[in-house]
């Protein structure tokens, strides 16, 4: 079993102080207690810094769903050894004190533990769940490009933890041509609508694409579609990398709760072959939730006339 701790401390060698401290006591106390001998965890503990602002709460939801989601319990509070019940119920705790980014959810208590017992209601996105775990396997900060190089500076090398796939800062030389092709074709097809410069290279269409200031998202048309393509604008929005975005099945895009309504559009757009003017919810990889204003929603055609994926393209959102 793992062990989670969200720890704060004036200086940095605190925490590995607490760890020492924890091995050299509590393992003991352990052991006789329980007729046990040897150490008691596998190895040294793992740890990650994090960009507070940002992915503090994220990190809440995360630990205090932890037990859930290994199906040792049906419900967070249920876990007995969680903050949940001092965070989302106000139940006191001498082993805890509360973040400043909580406290700083509302400055009266039962709102902010109301609010904090409405956020596990939204979907943690699967891709935050899986860069959680990978940084702390491998001791590296989450947060976004600017806290990642604020750390370098701090320590004079490189951190971050290496991903395979195509690179970050040129997502759309990896771009399917073929693909882009298609998106284009079958919107002017469709609609009549010309998307881009027909006149321009392959190459030269994919970075006008890539950088307009439009959203455009695409996925393909397998049972459960998986995204294919994203522009800058997109990712941006998602809170997500090319290579996150790209292996990210579409349909977590939209919260539980938003789905049943998502798949509604889908089967009309698969129908009818396109829906304009629509409205709907989605969320990022942190949590943002976000309404999606007047998008155009169409099939992507092959050659063949055969329905091959559906894309998305919209300038308007509001955040919730």
């Amino acid at each position: 079993m793992n062990v989670h701790l969200l720890l704060s401390a004036n200086d940095p060698s605190h925490i590995s102080r607490v760890m020492q401290h924890i091995g050299r006591k509590y393992v003991p106390y352990f052991n006789h207690k329980y007729g046990k001998s040897g150490t008691l965890w596998e190895g040294r503990f793992k740890s990650s810094m994090i960009e507070s602002e940002q992915y503090i709460l994220c990190c809440y939801r995360y630990i205090e769903l932890n037990p859930v989601r290994a199906n040792m319990v049906t419900k967070p509070e249920d876990w007995k050894w969680s903050s949940y019940a001092y965070n989302a119920y106000g139940e006191k705790d001498k082993l805890i004190k509360p973040h400043a980014v909580y406290l700083a959810i509302d400055s009266d208590k039962n709102k902010r533990i109301d609010y904090y017992r409405d956020s596990f209601k939204q979907f943690l996105h699967p891709s935050l769940i899986n860069d959680l775990r990978a940084v702390v396997q491998t001791d590296t900060p989450l947060g976004d490009e600017g806290f990642k190089k604020h750390i370098e500076q701090l320590l004079g090398m490189t951190v971050g933890y290496a991903k395979r796939g195509r690179p970050k800062n040129c997502p759309e030389k990896g771009t399917d041509p073929l693909l882009l092709y298609r998106m284009i074709q079958s919107l002017k097809k469709l609609k009549g609508v010309e998307l881009v410069d027909s006149s321009l290279s392959m190459e030269e269409q994919a970075t006008q694409v890539f950088h307009a200031p439009y959203v455009l998202i695409a996925h393909n048309a397998t049972a459960d579609p998986v995204f294919q393509y994203s522009n800058k604008k997109g990712l941006e929005l998602f809170e997500m990398s090319w290579d996150e975005f790209t292996q990210l099945k579409s349909k977590y895009s939209a919260e539980p709760q938003n789905r049943q309504e998502r798949e509604q559009l889908l089967n009309e757009v698969i129908a009818k072959g396109y829906a304009d003017n629509y409205s709907g919810i989605r969320i990022s990889k942190t949590g943002r939730r976000f309404q999606i204003k007047a998008a155009t929603v169409w099939n992507i055609i092959d050659e063949n006339n055969r329905k091959i994926g559906q894309a998305a393209m919209f300038r308007d959102y509001t955040y919730l």
